[in-house]
């Protein structure tokens, strides 16, 4: 089992030093991976944490920098309510620069009123995600790249630099039926946030048959609350309801062995509250004492 450490870019723990620190004891502590979140613009009065958030892409940039082994990945990015060639060219700068450590997570997106503002039609988020990921591979793979689609039209073009990666994994987000059906018919992996194990695993058994032999990961997105002071159960923003990672060490792992258990190979840990200083040390604990059992 792999794990993800998902970089405090948002909420009242989103700060440049934050970012920085976090990064540095992913790097040093062997967790596998480094995660950003994305949003843009968000309507006044949106609930935690989504109303303060560094920018996705330019964050991984900065922590790309500084770092040389963990794996950078999005978790997620919004596909639909940006421009899919420029984040091909963005995604592919990322993974030469890095040396192959990109991992793209993308989802068709929830709030509406987001997609409002960026002037993206969020009603038909799903079938132009699915263009944009055939777009992207063709930029990365073919050697003068062409697509004829619905929303994207070109021909006799260059683009360089490829990515590092001769596939470059796409994960698809969303914790519905259909988001995980499409990941499997289109995607490297499935990356869901804070569905219960219990519902994963019917629809990861359900999904094995359509994946095959093909290399494919199945992922999950996961809260932790290191100041104790957050609901073990809670709403997610979208509604839907979710479970924090317990604490204890030993509690932890307990829960951590439910996603594997369910088929979740790669865990991505969200540290949530409000003290920097309770996210260092319990990701230090998590580093050292339970992720080590799921080697």
């Amino acid at each position: 089992m792999q794990f993800g450490f998902c970089l405090p870019t948002f909420s009242t723990l989103g700060a440049r030093d934050a970012i920085l620190h976090s990064a540095e004891l992913a790097e040093q502590d062997g967790w596998d991976s480094v995660w950003v979140t994305d949003h843009v613009l968000m309507q006044t009065g949106t609930p935690t944490p989504y109303a303060h958030l560094y920018e996705a892409l330019t964050t991984l940039s900065f922590v790309a920098g500084m770092t040389r082994r963990v794996k950078l990945g999005t978790s997620i990015l919004v596909l639909p309510q940006r421009n899919a060639i420029v984040v091909a060219k963005q995604i592919a700068a990322l993974d030469a620069l890095s040396a192959g450590r990109m991992i793209l997570g993308v989802g068709a997106g929830w709030n509406e009123k987001e997609f409002e503002y960026l002037g993206a039609d969020f009603h038909r988020r799903g079938k132009r995600l699915e263009e944009q990921i055939a777009v992207m591979r063709a930029l990365w793979t073919q050697e003068q790249p062409a697509f004829e689609g619905r929303d994207h039209h070109f021909a006799d073009t260059v683009f360089s630099p490829k990515p590092a990666q001769t596939r470059l994994p796409i994960w698809i987000g969303g914790n519905s039926e259909p988001a995980a059906r499409r990941a499997a018919r289109l995607g490297d992996g499935w990356h869901i946030t804070g569905t219960a194990p219990a519902r994963a695993r019917e629809i990861i058994d359900a999904l094995r048959p359509q994946i095959g032999e093909k290399p494919f990961t199945f992922s999950a997105r996961v809260e932790t609350d290191p100041t104790g002071k957050l609901p073990v159960q809670f709403a997610g923003p979208d509604g839907s309801p979710r479970r924090r990672l317990s604490i204890a060490p030993d509690d932890a792992a307990r829960d951590i062995e439910t996603y594997r258990a369910a088929g979740i190979e790669y865990l991505v840990i969200v540290f949530m509250g409000d003290s920097a200083e309770k996210m260092y040390a319990h990701s230090r604990i998590l580093a050292r004492e339970v992720l080590p059992r799921f080697r």
